[in-house]
């Protein structure tokens, strides 16, 4: 078990585009280089991902001075762990682009279950090299693209509740299987982030949809969330040897959204529009670049949907608290599942009491 986070050795990262640093762009080579500028372009960052720097999960690695490797970078050495995030990811083995995979030497394409098919697939190089396995840290961010998907393109046969259950359910079996594979791995007790979803209607890219479809949307993320949560209580209680840590980012981004270093949250700092493939070619201009990266630096979208480095650093932050909190009140085994979100009284009054009494210890 992952007793103390500040003690983590490998992260494994699971996901779509708001975890990927750098296995989409390394998969389309320079064609998305010049419209999210990261790396060469800001002093400091060096994530490739789609934003204007680095996620929130670099934030959380260098905090625990860790340094996960993009999958395609991947040579055969485990090191800090592997980022199988790959941006367009659905929940199942498909991804939003269509033409991706994960692995070219298979027919299925580059989402969630394909990820965790190609982590069990290296299980045997991974076991001969993670000496301590039990300091492993598992994150999942996946969903987004599931809804995006059934708003934009014509539905699969299914209707809203059976796209959220569907989704959910592919979550929930990713989730066994990383279990198991941890396990398999020789961690006993796997310790396992999983985030729920921010309101999509927000975004820049849900501005141009319909008023129905944008009903349509927050339905859905909305019942993604309730059955996510009731899903992630009942794994709890099938695998009480697992940590699952659940962070309602739902209720994070509307406070960062408010955030007061935030000036512009309805637009994105860019025109840039992946999912319709439309790119803003004034960032190709030194001037346009300038002034986006300007404007980045205090909105809280860089394109249509994608958060600016700026809010992924927050996200980070609030990833970084939640986990240290949730260290206190594994130290002192009040609770095997931890739920970070929404404000309870007494379970904070209980926190506040468990700290305290571990500062008490400390100075002693």
């Amino acid at each position: 078990m992952l007793d103390d986070f500040n003690n983590t050795e490998q992260i494994f990262v699971f996901g779509d585009s708001l975890s990927d640093t750098g296995n989409i762009r390394n998969m389309s080579g320079d064609d998305l280089a010049p419209f999210y500028p990261t790396g060469e372009h800001i002093i400091g960052q060096t994530s490739n991902g789609l934003s204007n720097g680095d996620l929130w999960i670099d934030k959380l690695s260098e905090y625990l001075e860790l340094n996960p490797r993009p999958l395609t970078e991947f040579t055969g050495i485990v090191g800090d762990g592997i980022n199988f995030a790959i941006a367009g990811a659905n929940s199942d083995d498909s991804n939003y682009n269509p033409n991706l995979r994960l692995n070219p030497l298979d027919s299925n394409g580059a989402g969630l279950t394909e990820q965790v098919e190609v982590f069990d697939s290296l299980t045997g190089l991974i076991n001969g090299q993670v000496s301590n396995p039990n300091q492993s840290l598992y994150t999942m961010w996946i969903g987004a693209n599931d809804y995006l998907s059934y708003i934009l393109n014509d539905p699969e046969g299914r209707n809203p509740i059976q796209q959220v259950k569907y989704t959910v359910n592919n979550i929930s079996n990713a989730l066994k299987d990383i279990i198991n594979i941890a396990t398999e791995l020789g961690d006993e007790n796997p310790t396992i982030m999983v985030f729920n979803l921010p309101d999509l209607t927000l975004t820049p890219l849900a501005q141009n949809l319909t008023i129905k479809e944008q009903k349509t949307l927050d339905r859905l993320i909305e019942q993604h969330n309730q059955l996510l949560e009731k899903e992630l209580r009942k794994l709890g209680k099938s695998y009480s040897n697992v940590n699952f840590i659940d962070l309602d980012i739902a209720t994070e981004f509307e406070r960062i959204l408010q955030d007061v270093s935030i000036t512009n949250n309805t637009e994105g700092a860019t025109q840039t529009d992946i999912y319709h493939g439309q790119f803003d070619d004034s960032l190709t201009t030194p001037e346009g670049l300038n002034e986006a990266l300007e404007k980045g630096e205090s909105y809280f979208f860089w394109d249509s949907v994608h958060p600016t480095t700026l809010v992924h650093s927050m996200i980070g932050d609030y990833v970084i608290e939640s986990l240290n909190k949730w260290e206190d009140y594994t130290f002192y085994q009040t609770i095997s599942s931890l739920k970070i979100s929404k404000p309870d009284h007494k379970l904070e009054l209980k926190y506040d009491q468990v700290l305290e009494t571990k500062l008490l210890k400390k100075a002693a």
